[in-house]
C-alpha cells in the first residue's frame, strides 16, 4: 500500500488523508480502486487531472457500492414476488407438485432441467440445509420431492427465471398477471435482473459499464430502452416491477437521492437521459 500511494502521488494524485488512503488500499485493494481512478486520469499519460484527491476516488467507489445495495434491495422483492406468483397461481391451477408434471412445460427439456435443478438445490441430499426440507423428508415418503412452495424458496433467481421461461405459454400468462406485463417481456426482464443481481452479489461495477442480458423494450416506452447495455433501462424494469410487488415504495426517491450524492457521477455515465425523472415511465 505504501508503494502504491507513492506511485499515485508521482502521477499527480493528492493524498489528502494518508491514513485513510492506506486503509482503503489495504481493505479494498489497488486493482479494484483502479477502475474508479480512470475517471480522474488522462487516458494517454495516466496522470491525474489537476487537484484530484484520493478521497474523490473512494467517494466514487462508495457510490457504486451503494448503488449495488439499492438494486439488491429492489431485486430481492421482485424475486420473492416471482416465487409467490409461481407457487400461488400455478398451485391453484395444477396442485402443489405441478413442477413435477411435464404437461406444465412448453418442451420436455424444460421439464427435465427443472427437475434436475430441484434435486440439486432442494433434493434429499439437501435436507439438512433447511428445516422445511428436513421436515418434509422426515414426515413424507411420497411424492419424492417437496411441494412447490417449499422448492421455490430454495431455487436461485437464475433457476426461477429459467423455470418461468420453460413453462407453457398459458402458465406463463397466469404468472405474468401478478406483474401486469406480457409474459414474453417478463422472460427477458427476469433474465436481465438475474444477471444484474449476480453482478451486484459479486461486487461488480455498475457505474460507467456495459451489462449483459439486454431487457426487451416496452412498446409504450421505447425511448427508455435505447441503450440496452447500460444500467438505466434495467432500473426502469426494476421500477415498473417494483410498483407491482411493492406498491407505494420509495425506491425511486432513494435512487434519485443517491445519484445526487456523488458529484463525480453524471447520470449519462449510467445511460440516463436528460431530465429522466420527468419521463412518463417514472410516474
Amino acid at each position: 500500500p505504501d508503494q502504491h500511494l507513492h506511485r499515485l502521488w508521482t502521477r499527480g494524485l493528492i493524498i489528502d488523508d494518508p491514513t485513510a488512503a492506506k486503509r482503503a488500499l489495504e481493505n479494498i485493494g489497488y486493482f479494484r480502486l483502479l477502475i474508479y481512478m480512470r475517471n480522474f486520469q488522462d487516458p494517454n499519460t495516466k496522470r491525474f487531472f489537476a487537484r484530484t484527491k484520493f478521497s474523490q476516488i473512494t467517494e466514487l467507489y462508495t457510490f457504486d457500492r451503494d448503488l449495488r445495495l439499492l438494486i439488491m434491495d429492489a431485486v430481492e422483492r421482485i424475486e420473492v414476488g416471482l416465487r409467490a406468483a409461481l407457487a400461488n397461481r400455478l398451485g391453484v391451477l395444477h396442485g402443489p407438485h405441478w413442477y413435477m408434471d411435464k404437461e406444465c412445460y412448453e418442451k420436455i427439456n424444460g421439464f427435465f432441467d427443472t427437475l434436475r435443478k430441484t434435486i440439486d438445490e432442494a433434493g434429499p441430499s439437501k435436507r439438512h440445509k433447511w428445516i422445511a426440507l428436513e421436515h418434509y423428508y422426515t414426515k413424507y415418503d411420497k411424492p419424492d420431492l417437496p411441494p412447490v412452495w417449499v422448492v421455490l424458496e430454495k431455487l436461485s433467481f437464475g433457476s426461477l427465471s429459467q423455470l418461468f421461461e420453460a413453462l407453457k405459454i398459458s402458465n406463463r400468462k397466469a404468472v405474468a398477471k401478478a406483474f401486469s406485463y406480457d409474459q414474453t417481456v417478463l422472460v427477458s426482464w427476469f433474465h436481465s435482473l438475474n444477471a444484474i443481481r449476480n453482478q451486484c452479489a459479486h461486487h461488480g461495477q455498475l457505474w460507467n459499464t456495459n451489462l449483459a442480458f439486454e431487457p426487451t423494450a416496452l412498446n409504450t416506452a421505447p425511448g427508455d430502452f435505447i441503450s440496452p447495455k447500460r444500467l438505466y433501462c434495467r432500473l426502469v424494469v426494476i421500477h415498473l416491477l417494483l410498483k407491482q410487488v411493492s406498491p407505494g415504495n420509495t425506491w425511486v426517491d432513494r435512487l434519485e437521492t443517491l445519484l445526487k450524492s456523488c458529484s463525480h457521477v453524471t447520470p449519462a455515465s449510467l445511460g440516463f437521459p436528460v431530465n429522466w425523472r420527468r419521463r412518463t415511465v417514472w410516474s
